[in-house]
């Protein structure tokens, strides 16, 4: 028998289910005419390590070795497909997915020559993989339906057509291999499609290739059957890889049955979904299905940019974010959970004035927190293409970014339980540093000043701009510049280790776009911590250690700013409502001011000069925004760094969490 092997990398640190491999293996076994030909190797082979993997290949030698590649996975492939070939050079290596410079290039072949045939990320595996295994032993690639092959080292395309009119699901593509569900499902995560495609053409955006297409959708009894299976079989998390779930009126029916299994099996704990660009009322209804349920533990809103020339530019359709976030906040009073709001920083007209811009829509519209991502240039993204670089005057650096909060240091072994990025040194991407609209430097600063304003409403920074706003009619975004450009740009913090390293925010990033050698954007506590955080966790966390030195500086420089004293006081109150290293829960704490800030800030009171005193209660962390560590005790470690490390898990990790406490008691004092 020949054998077949398919590899399939996730960033996921928990066991991923390979859906690819369970796909193409009942497509084949459905319509195949060489089935008992073909032995279809361990599918959890990305599970392995290399060593693992090529001991398993000289037990049973690849006659076919399938890659898929993403921006976390095409380094590590790329690593092993050379091995395999230098050690198998008959075995035929095909490319699909994504990350794959081949559609706008000639060289990709000089460049990989290891590579035999790339199937493109918009063009489906299943029947692919059909026609080469019933056609291996006299396989044309010419006719092998829209793959690239080359002659030479010279790039060709077949000009045989897929029609993905005539794809034909298979069914229930667990059931038939349902002995391979022997593993521990802690921790596990199934990517889980109901539809391929997008009918939208975003510049940025390449949703697997099918991006302007036609969407064929998958056919709900084989979903709900799929979706049994996977729940029954006790899989634990589902990232749904639709580009717009909410599309069709069946989402809805999709979206109740998720509930159905999670009632029936206690299974799936959580569900993350990508909505759907038009239709807000389904989106809605799905979103409030979810929430009330607790599969879902967050609102989300993407909206990539809200000003109109650099949607014009992107190309991007999208729900009004003004309706948008109208009926989260009322499906939000009925059930309580933060609204995050996300975009994507420096599409073709962007600047530092509009970036601000965006932090005054955002901080006003009562979003609990929005998360800005870097532009990763996808290549088989519209704006990939040279035209389109040229258009928009696209400059870009090759950098390591990471999608998760936080991960360990290398050689570091996870504590257990604990969830982040499993391959941390394999991120490296193309990303957008600069275009017609913006400088690599107006870039950093447009980075830096991003990252301050999106923690806000977590650590209680947005009190302070309320009152700015409310008091002298400045917006948020004169506060988040004064901050970065003149407190922190200048190091006016007392505290000289809060200057360094909320100087460092700026100084990595100029560092990153000035030198060569530089291919990570990494923030780093200190040597004696355990992990390496993202940028808007980084700020957060460096504050949360520090609140007094920061709250205090930043107050009285308002109050010297704006000849207003009251600033001084407000600052007393909020870094003692943080949920600090000092904060003891047996203890609790107390405090004064001269002014009622939480009924001001919290309840939208007038603002009254008294005798305030206030008790901080809270004892146990209960966290809205997540379902890991939801309800623990408060980290009560003797060792700092223990402490330190264990604080950060329970009270920093999720930058959706808020940072302050939750219960706070204000009587005057008369």
């Amino acid at each position: 028998m020949k054998n077949i092997y398919l590899w399939n990398k996730s960033i996921y640190s928990g066991l991923v289910v390979p859906t690819l491999w369970f796909s193409a293996k009942t497509y084949y076994e459905e319509h195949g005419q060489k089935v008992s030909d073909w032995s279809w190797k361990d599918p959890f082979i990305h599970e392995r390590a290399k060593e693992h993997i090529l001991e398993l290949c000289d037990e049973s030698p690849p006659d076919f070795f399938g890659f898929s590649l993403y921006i976390w996975s095409h380094i590590e492939a790329n690593d092993l497909a050379q091995e395999i070939k230098r050690r198998y050079p008959n075995c035929l290596i095909v490319y699909g997915g994504p990350q794959i410079d081949i559609k706008y290039t000639n060289d990709f072949f000089i460049k990989h020559p290891w590579v035999d045939l790339v199937v493109p990320s918009d063009v489906y595996g299943e029947p692919i993989i059909h026609h080469i295994l019933d056609n291996f032993d006299n396989l044309k690639h010419q006719e092998i339906p829209e793959v690239f092959y080359h002659k030479s080292k010279m790039k060709f395309k077949s000009k045989h057509d897929f029609v993905k009119r005539s794809f034909q699901w298979p069914k229930n593509i667990f059931a038939p291999n349902a002995d391979q569900f022997t593993f521990n499902t802690t921790n596990s995560m199934a990517i889980y499609e109901t539809t391929r495609g997008c009918p939208y053409k975003c510049t940025y955006c390449d949703w697997g290739g099918g991006t302007f297409t036609k969407v064929v959708k998958k056919p709900l009894e084989t979903i709900f059957a799929e979706i049994e299976f996977l729940c029954a079989n006790k899989i634990e998390y589902f990232f749904v890889a639709d580009a717009n779930f909410g599309i069709y009126k069946e989402d809805v029916d999709i979206a109740k049955h998720f509930v159905a299994m999670k009632e029936k099996y206690g299974y799936p704990i959580n569900i993350a979904v990508e909505n759907a660009k038009n239709n807000l009322p389904r989106v809605m209804e799905i979103q409030r299905i979810l929430i009330e349920n607790k599969l879902v533990f967050w609102y989300k809103i993407s909206v990539q940019n809200s000003n109109e020339e650099i949607k014009k530019n992107i190309e991007r359709v999208d729900i009004p974010f003004e309706d948008y976030l109208a009926e989260t906040l009322k499906l939000k009073e009925e059930f309580d959970a933060p609204v995050m709001v996300e975009t994507i920083l420096g599409l073709p007209g962007d600047s530092y004035t509009r970036t601000l811009e965006s932090i005054d829509l955002f901080h006003r519209s009562t979003v609990d927190i929005f998360r800005t991502q870097i532009w990763n240039l996808l290549p088989e993204a519209p704006a990939y293409d040279p035209v389109q670089r040229t258009k928009f005057d696209i400059q870009t650096k090759w950098f390591e970014i990471y999608t998760q909060s936080f991960r360990y240091k290398n050689d570091i072994t996870a504590d257990p339980g604990v969830i982040t990025i499993s391959n941390p040194d394999s991120m490296y991407v193309e990303n957008v540093i600069g275009t017609y609209s913006y400088s690599k430097y107006e870039w950093c600063d447009m980075f830096a000043v991003s990252m301050l304003a999106g923690m806000s409403k977590t650590i209680g920074v947005n009190f302070l701009t309320y009152y700015l706003d409310q008091e002298h009619n400045l917006g948020p975004s004169v506060f988040y510049d004064k901050l970065y450009k003149d407190i922190i740009g200048n190091k006016k913090f007392s505290n000289s280790i809060l200057n360094d390293k909320l100087s460092l925010l700026q100084e990595n990033l100029h560092e990153l776009v000035d030198n060569p050698d530089v291919l990570k954007l990494e923030y780093d506590i200190d040597e004696r911590f355990p992990m390496i955080l993202a940028p808007h966790v980084y700020v957060g966390f460096i504050i949360m250690l520090y609140p007094k030195d920061f709250f205090v500086t930043v107050t009285k420089y308002f109050a010297d700013y704006l000849d207003d004293p009251k600033f001084e006081d407000l600052g007393k109150f909020l870094y003692n409502i943080m949920i600090d290293l000092d904060y003891d829960p047996k203890i609790k704490r107390t405090f004064s001011t001269e002014y009622n800030w939480y009924s001001y800030v919290l309840e939208n009171k007038q603002l009254h000069k008294s005798s305030y005193e206030y008790i901080i209660s809270d004892i146990q962390l209960k966290f809205k925004g997540s379902n890991d560590f939801e309800e623990s005790d408060y980290p009560t470690a003797n060792d700092y760094d223990q402490k330190v490390k264990q604080f950060f898990y329970h009270r920093a990790s999720n930058p959706v969490r808020k940072k302050y406490a939750e219960h706070i008691i204000e009587n005057e004092i008369l």
